[in-house]
């Protein structure tokens, strides 16, 4: 957890044959701690507190899919019992947190994940021998959220701004909540024709109060969109294309939506 420690990529190159797959790095800001009954821990080993509430984190996270783990077996815990025998939170809060999560796969190539000003929640956080085996937690926590006010995305050929506004991630419930999503031009009707230079559809698009179920934490992390079902509460479609363009040059298969005729 400190900022001083050795960097994952150095790390690899000196134990690539026996360096854990995962590495984490935090940044502590402003840190308000309630509740906290310290003597708990001198006499039992047992941290227990009320809540914990931090601002301003910044969290970063390695995953390296070239290593071989050879860490001993067991879960967390067990990397930890020896100092605390229990650990007990009734609530942690990070507020406006800055996170960044690369997977470094086989071939070195990177994916890379990041998001600020996101606020969390874990509640009811427990690490213990009976917590480690409870698959009903989620980070040993019995509630997670995650909310985002706002996230955009240029879209690859730079056309679009993907928005989505009130964002709500439940990680136990594995259900995301968008208040709006829109697919927005990012030029008028004849900043577009002109750009494109032929004819092609020019999309703008609003969802509004969509609700998706079956979302996996880990798939979110890997930018891989995968959802069991998703309700969406009503939205709206424009589609422009300008007949007067010319068409673009014929390809195997039709683009879609349309293509010329």
């Amino acid at each position: 957890m400190l900022p001083s420690s050795p960097t994952p990529q150095n790390m690899h190159n000196s134990f690539r044959n026996n360096a854990p797959r995962k590495f984490c790095t935090t940044q502590l800001g402003q840190v308000q701690v309630t509740g906290f009954k310290i003597w708990r821990y001198f006499q039992r080993k047992e941290v227990d507190a009320s809540s914990f509430r931090l601002r301003d984190p910044e969290l970063t996270v390695v995953q390296d899919m070239r290593s071989i783990d050879t860490t001993p077996g067991g879960g967390f815990y067990e990397s930890v019992s020896r100092s605390i025998r229990q650990f007990h939170i009734g609530e942690i809060e990070l507020a406006n947190t800055s996170f960044t999560f690369t997977q470094i796969r086989e071939d070195s190539s990177r994916k890379i994940t990041k998001l600020n000003n996101l606020d969390v929640v874990l509640r009811n956080l427990a690490i213990d021998s009976i917590s480690q085996n409870d698959l009903t937690r989620v980070l040993y926590a019995q509630d997670f959220t995650v909310s985002l006010k706002k996230w955009e995305y240029r879209t690859p050929d730079s056309l679009y701004w993907l928005r989505l506004n009130d964002i709500s991630y439940n990680a136990v419930a594995k259900q995301v909540t968008v208040a709006q999503f829109e697919l927005d031009p990012r030029y008028t009707k004849a900043q577009f024709d002109k750009r494109v230079g032929t004819q092609k559809d020019r999309f703008q698009l609003v969802f509004n109060n969509i609700t998706a179920e079956g979302v996996f934490l880990n798939h979110i992390l890997q930018q891989q969109a995968i959802i069991r079902k998703a309700s969406i509460d009503g939205g709206a479609l424009h589609v422009y294309r300008n007949r007067g363009c010319p068409c673009p040059r014929a390809t195997a298969t039709a683009s879609f939506p349309t293509s010329c005729s």
